[in-house]
């Protein structure tokens, strides 16, 4: 007998045995790692699809084997079979993907760049919260099948018929608000820092609100009687609301009536202004000889003293409106010295 048949016969017996029985599932074929390797225990919620001896993955490459899974407090826990050589921290993230639509599921691990130093080992666990399930595609078929049962597809048609019904004739339009929209993002994005401070002094004064809620309900409560007297007078503001209202309608009226002879009153000062006008100079002049006048006047007497006698031409145009002054207004009188009569010119081409 050959070798080959007596293999054969030995497996058909063992399928033959009542209550044994073999299976690729439970063979140790396909989940074996080479080299050295550690044991991690990863928990799901769900690991439907999923089957012993899965691939697990760090990005394209393949880092171990799915070596058991059972249930345990309605938690899916898988056994994973780590290579010694792959450093796990344990923040490390699992889930289930799939490779393709079609393709077996396997464990894809999400390693972070930045950890605290402190790695997974031999017995250690991925907890429940770290761990996810991807799509699977039963799921996205039954979400399809859905729509398509539903009329999604109608009614996908009919929002794209009603869209170019919207937009028929007014694609210019709709591009230039498009590009208005682009160009208001624009300037907000350059006034990001701007809105920023305003959003921290919008913070600060609710902080600074809230911080003085007492001293504010204090207020509050102080001002409620000034508010109950405002409100108490309420008829009264009206009524003055409405006098000051009359008032203005007769003042207006008063001024309408006089308004010819206002106007023709200013006329009238027109001239007498300009002639003071033409006089400020000559009056600065004036008074600039008086600052002269003065210490002449001192050394035509010295120790004794000296009355004087002086007159103030005032034009005609400008003495009129000065009622009752004569047009020369005189600055002093007789003296022991004698009387002199004369204008402030003379008394100083004298004293020269």
């Amino acid at each position: 007998m050959s070798t080959v048949l007596r293999v054969l016969i030995l497996l058909g017996v063992l399928f033959a045995l009542p209550g044994c029985g073999i299976s690729l599932q439970n063979s140790p074929l396909g989940t074996g790692v080479d080299g050295p390797s550690y044991e991690v225990t990863a928990e799901f919620a769900d690991v439907a699809g999923m089957s012993r001896g899965g691939r697990v993955r760090i990005g394209p490459a393949t880092v171990g084997r799915v070596i058991a899974m059972r249930a345990e407090e309605f938690t899916a826990r898988v056994t994973l079979r780590i290579r010694s050589d792959v450093e796990l921290p344990e923040e490390t993230e699992a889930g289930i993907e799939m490779s393709t639509a079609l393709g077996d599921p396997y464990i894809a691990l999400d390693v972070p760049d930045e950890h605290d130093g402190a790695l997974l080992g031999d017995g250690d666990t991925i907890p429940l919260e770290q761990t996810r399930h991807g799509p699977e595609v039963e799921d996205s078929m039954a979400l399809l099948a859905n729509m398509l049962n539903n009329s999604g597809i109608e009614q996908a048609r009919t929002i794209i018929t009603e869209t170019n019904t919207m937009l028929e004739g007014r694609e210019g339009t709709v591009r230039d608000l498009l590009d208005r929209t682009e160009e208001v993002l624009a300037s907000l994005d350059e006034r990001s820092d701007e809105i920023n401070r305003t959003l921290e002094a919008v913070n600060t004064l609710g902080a600074t609100v809230e911080d003085n809620t007492d001293l504010l309900d204090e207020a509050l409560t102080e001002i409620r009687p000034a508010v109950d007297v405002l409100v108490a007078e309420q008829d009264n503001f009206d009524t003055l609301l409405g006098e000051v209202d009359t008032l203005a309608g007769d003042v207006q009226d008063a001024i309408d009536a006089t308004e010819e002879h206002l106007v023709s009153e200013l006329r009238k000062l027109e001239p007498v202004l300009a002639e003071f006008t033409k006089i400020d100079r000559d009056v600065e002049t004036l008074l600039t000889k008086f600052l002269e006048f003065e210490p002449l006047f001192n050394a035509a007497a010295p120790g004794d003293y000296l009355n004087l006698d002086a007159a103030f031409h005032v034009p005609d145009s400008v003495g009129g409106v000065l009622e009752g002054i004569p047009d020369v207004v005189p600055l002093g009188g007789g003296g022991a010295t004698g009387g002199m009569e004369t204008t402030l010119d003379r008394l100083l081409e004298e004293g020269e």
